[in-house]
């Protein structure tokens, strides 16, 4: 059975969680789960 999708804040706090609240491009702290340089 495929996944759930997750609604917006589930997906922005799973993207922080794992990625330290930070881009993992530049580094810099983010604000956004969709940060883009």
């Amino acid at each position: 059975m495929p996944e759930a999708l997750l609604d917006r804040r589930a997906f922005k706090e799973a993207v922080f969680a794992r990625d330290g609240h930070a881009c993992i491009i530049c580094g810099e702290p983010g604000d956004a789960a969709h940060h883009v340089l």
